[in-house]
């Protein structure tokens, strides 16, 4: 369910004044905010659990940047059709990289051209080292760096997400990826896990090198499957004439050709245009292992249509380029946000 409400009062009046100075980038924790002029000294700023609001508009690290503190990124949401003037909160140029102490960091509503690291090292080693990403968009691989003697309790979980694909070292303890969209070939380097209710696109077969004990379940693959140990694949979709490799399990398995899956998905390119509802007559209706549709439509936590996120999404702003007699500015915001 979708509601929609306007902003107004203090903080239209506090957007307008950091529109005007350029400070946007809003850092907020243990009830203060604090405006900055870009991402990278926002992140600098931030205290060990703020949150970090990201505007629509393209963010650039000049330089990695290492975050060794717990924070949590909030945009407006990664399609151009659903946020302001079309302009996603993009952050592009060097790594974004996590060490350990940001254990329990979340993402939700930003769209990443460029990489995001999991850094652990044999010094790095204490405690558990959990992300958490929601209704994100990633245009390269998710990596982690750290050689094969590092060790630890490392979890990625990725819900109602975009992601190229996984290139992960051997620390990679469990990877959860469900009702996301896989645009890439690699699960690379995950020792346990579960892929639920999602769509492999790549021409490519699910390439699964190094990886082991995963489940990928009620999910549509368009290339196939292939390598890794103890993997699984059960209750999917799979295009026809691709395959799943011998030394892979597999269980319930359909094949249909790819022309009859979607109501609109005409090639394995993602597309935010494109409808991957299931077309009336799929063999995919139903045929989950909990008895819903597979692919990213069904399960406990379907797909929601443009990725809006929990968080309120602006999707139209109309600010007056000259203010009044009393030195303010009209402005209107419109925002909407999921209730789950």
């Amino acid at each position: 369910m979708k509601k929609q409400f306007f902003l107004i009062g203090f903080l239209a009046i506090s957007m307008m004044s950091f529109a005007q100075t350029a400070a946007n980038i809003i850092v907020a924790h243990a009830g203060t905010s604090v405006a900055y002029t870009s991402l990278p000294a926002a992140i600098a700023g931030a205290a060990d659990g703020a949150t970090v609001y990201i505007p629509g508009g393209i963010h650039t690290f000049s330089s990695d940047i290492t975050i060794s503190k717990q924070l949590h990124f909030k945009g407006d949401g990664v399609y151009t059709l659903a946020v302001a003037n079309g302009l996603v909160p993009q952050i592009s140029g060097n790594k974004m990289i996590l060490k350990r102490a940001a254990h329990g960091s979340t993402f939700e509503g930003v769209y990443f051209t460029n990489v995001l690291e999991l850094k652990h090292e044999t010094t790095d080693l204490s405690g558990n080292f959990h992300i958490t990403i929601n209704r994100c968009k990633f245009d390269n691989n998710i990596i982690a760096s750290g050689g094969n003697s590092v060790v630890g309790n490392v979890i990625i979980m990725v819900n109602q997400s975009i992601v190229s694909g996984f290139s992960l070292s051997t620390a990679i303890e469990a990877l959860y990826v469900n009702n996301s969209i896989i645009l890439g070939s690699s699960i690379y380097n995950v020792d346990q896990g579960l892929i639920k209710n999602s769509i492999s696109l790549d021409a490519i077969s699910l390439q699964l090198s190094s990886t082991s004990n995963l489940l990928i379940a009620n999910s549509i693959i368009y290339g196939g499957v292939s390598q890794g140990t103890n993997n699984t694949v059960s209750n999917c979709l799979i295009r026809t004439g691709r395959t799943i490799s011998s030394e892979i399990a597999s269980t319930n398995n359909l094949w249909q050709d790819w022309a009859d899956i979607f109501v609109n998905a005409p090639s394995y390119s993602y597309n935010q245009g494109n409808d991957y509802h299931l077309k009336p007559g799929c063999l995919g209706i139903g045929a989950g292992n909990d008895g819903l549709d597979v692919g990213i439509y069904g399960g406990t936590n379907p797909w929601k249509d443009q990725l809006i996120p929990v968080s309120p999404n602006v999707y139209h702003k109309s600010v007056s380029s000259s203010n009044d007699s009393e030195g303010k500015i009209n402005a209107t915001y419109k925002v909407k946000a999921q209730t789950n």
